[in-house]
């Protein structure tokens, strides 16, 4: 836990120090995909806003995922990009807490695309590949059987863990 705390505390600390350049710039990357595991495939929807200084852009991204158990995926998102002025090679890290209606997990995304900048529009067409883990917990109350009321309540808790592979595209401005 202290390891997740120290992390989003660097990733802020890396967020305003851009901020404060006057080279950085607003960004906001908005994606629709789909993700396949051992399940059926779902859609997801993502969308990561931030600030980019030179080949990094630091994020807040908010999602909705469809695979297995619909959930809402908020997280902090680092990216790095190599590459041409008109194309370029993408990797990035997403991490942060996922929200159904049960208790809140975890969430964690690693992915590496392709970015293609539009001529005479400051946007860009993104495509990528990752692999994503989310865990969501689940807390039953069951009422045991008896003959004689008030019966007893055993609680039971499901910890739910999916991974999955996902192909997403996107529009950057």
């Amino acid at each position: 836990m202290m390891k997740m705390i120290s992390f989003i505390i660097g990733l802020l600390l890396v967020g305003f120090s851009a901020f404060s350049q006057k080279n950085a710039v607003f960004r906001s990357c908005n994606y629709a995909g789909i993700v396949a595991g051992e399940s059926s495939p779902a859609f997801e929807f993502h969308t990561v806003n931030g600030i980019a200084f030179k080949q990094w852009t630091a994020g807040v991204g908010l999602g909705w995922d469809r695979y297995r158990i619909e959930s809402f995926p908020l997280y902090l998102s680092l990216k790095r990009e190599w590459g041409g002025r008109r194309h370029a090679f993408m990797a990035g890290i997403d991490g942060g807490g996922n929200f159904s209606a049960f208790r809140p997990g975890v969430y964690g995304r690693t992915g590496i695309g392709w970015k293609v900048k539009l001529q005479k529009l400051r946007s860009a067409f993104l495509m990528d590949v990752g692999y994503s883990y989310k865990q969501l917990i689940e807390k039953r109350w069951v009422t045991m059987p008896c003959l004689v009321p008030p019966c007893m309540e055993a609680g039971e808790r499901y910890n739910y863990q999916f991974t999955s592979l996902s192909f997403r595209m996107g529009w950057m401005f």
